[in-house]
């Protein structure tokens, strides 16, 4: 697998160099073009928008030149035996006598010069490189995880798959509800971003714009994604009959990453991922879903397995530990086994029994697991959750019941306490509450925090919760 370039000082040295030689080259290598530089290809970019067939020397030439007029206001003479050496190409000769300098004295400078206009191109690459990593992160939902078990061989393998630039150009990641799919693709899409791989990253989580009137196809869901792209990639004013060929143009001139969140498809999987993959080379699609897709269609198709038990040991301390249990320890080693035996390795499930660990007497958790023990993955929700409803206090099931209203980003305190309708001091302890269940998930920043549900939370609370009377049906 090809790497994405890692520029030191000596690296961008030996570069600068081969540029500053081929300058009047048009000519040459991908290194004396210095086209693994962001800088050079933010450039290009910029260029393009008002010359389309503008060349790579041309660009490489501006980005130089600029970095020697910078080093012009810290050292004049230097700067100027580099524009005469290999912008005007003169001899050493020619430059030593205009500068009333020996030859010695020229090559000695120049070697000077290179170095310190390397450094310049230097912080100026790592600056760029900084700011389109915020630019890329600001694009992705507030994390809704605090740490992630289980996954770190999980995010080895797709995370080169990523960045593969030679194949693999969708890919999917399948598993059972709660299994962690979304923070998975998080997870890997935030270490990619750091990589400076992609030149732009669009999230789509595709349930929230589907009603279940439509049809779940993969000509429908194909048409939808390019909407969804079409509104974040092109001009307002691009026709709609042209959405695809633009789209299709930009994918290809420059890699992207499409994440195609919740992408539930149990029908004409093939047909939508064959379009996919024609949009793809050299961006990538990453998809979490349900339904694992057919092994004939041609995606990268990695299964999420339940975490180990080890594993499991771990997340219940550490949740237990995040909503305030102190006495919750690896001494629970038989306690621990009962759930892992019951729940498996689902985290969003033991995470929901830590919950009611918080507010029930453990021995009577554990009774109520082993007596609605099931194979059915959804049953056993059913029953988690029908025992956290119970155990919650009024105001906060009416916030719960609220927060499907709330978007899918999560919703501060005010907005929490106008959909909801209670006072400002009952969202603050329902908030507090829920946290504790694992029933609403913290996101954003200390200094924005903003709240959310799991979307097996929402399924729940829109499919069950309204039904529950006197238990789950």
């Amino acid at each position: 697998m090809s790497s994405p370039i890692i520029h030191n000082h000596e690296t961008i040295q030996r570069a600068v160099i081969s540029a500053l030689r081929a300058w009047k080259k048009l000519d040459g290598t991908s290194e004396n073009f210095l086209e693994d530089f962001l800088l050079v290809r933010k450039k290009r970019y910029e260029m393009a928008q008002h010359q389309p067939e503008v060349e790579f020397r041309t660009v490489t030439n501006q980005i130089l030149s600029s970095c020697i007029d910078l080093l012009a206001t810290q050292d004049e003479i230097n700067a100027d035996i580099l524009s005469k050496r290999f912008q005007d190409g003169e001899t050493i000769l020619s430059v030593a006598h205009q500068l009333n300098l020996s030859p010695d004295q020229v090559n000695r400078r120049q070697r000077q010069a290179i170095s310190e206009l390397s450094k310049i191109l230097y912080r100026q690459e790592t600056k760029s490189k900084q700011l389109h990593a915020q630019r890329l992160e600001s694009k992705l939902q507030p994390q809704s995880y605090s740490k992630l078990f289980g996954f770190n061989q999980s995010q080895t393998i797709i995370l080169e798959r990523m960045l593969d630039p030679d194949e693999t150009w969708v890919i999917a990641l399948a598993g059972l509800g709660g299994i962690g799919k979304s923070a998975l693709a998080d997870a890997v899409t935030r270490s990619a971003i750091q990589q400076i791989h992609f030149e732009e990253i669009i999230w789509l989580r595709v349930n929230n714009y589907i009603s279940k009137e439509e049809p779940a196809s993969g000509s429908w869901f194909f048409e939808f994604v390019i909407q969804q792209l079409a509104s974040r990639l092109l001009p307002p004013d691009t026709p709609p009959t042209e959405y695809l060929e633009q789209i299709q143009i930009l994918l290809k001139k420059a890699p992207h990453l499409i994440i195609l969140d919740n992408l539930e498809i149990e029908h004409s999987t093939n047909e939508l991922l064959l379009n996919l993959n024609n949009l793809a080379n050299p961006s990538k699609f990453l998809i979490t879903t349900r339904s694992r897709p057919s092994s004939e269609s041609e995606i990268f198709i990695f299964t999420l397995n339940e975490i180990s038990y080890e594993e499991v040991n771990k997340l219940l301390i550490h949740q237990a530990e995040i909503i305030g249990i102190s006495n919750m320890s690896e001494d629970l080693s038989q306690e621990i086994k009962t759930i892992y035996r019951v729940t498996g390795g689902n985290p969003l499930a033991l995470k929901l029994v830590v919950g009611l660990i918080a507010v029930l007497p453990l021995s009577q958790v554990l009774e109520d697991l082993i007596n609605s023990q099931t194979e059915d993955v959804e049953k056993m929700y059913t029953n988690i959750y029908w025992k956290a409803w119970q155990a919650l206090s009024l105001n906060s099931k009416k916030l719960l019941q609220a927060l499907p209203l709330i978007s899918e980003s999560g919703g501060q305190l005010d907005q929490l306490q106008a959909v909801s309708g209670l006072s400002t001091k009952q969202v603050g302890l329902s908030v507090q509450e829920l946290v504790t269940r694992s029933l609403l998930e913290m996101r954003g920043t200390l200094n924005q925090r903003r709240y959310g549900i799991h979307r097996l939370t929402e399924t729940f609370l829109r499919t069950e919760i309204i039904k529950w009377k006197d238990g789950p049906i």
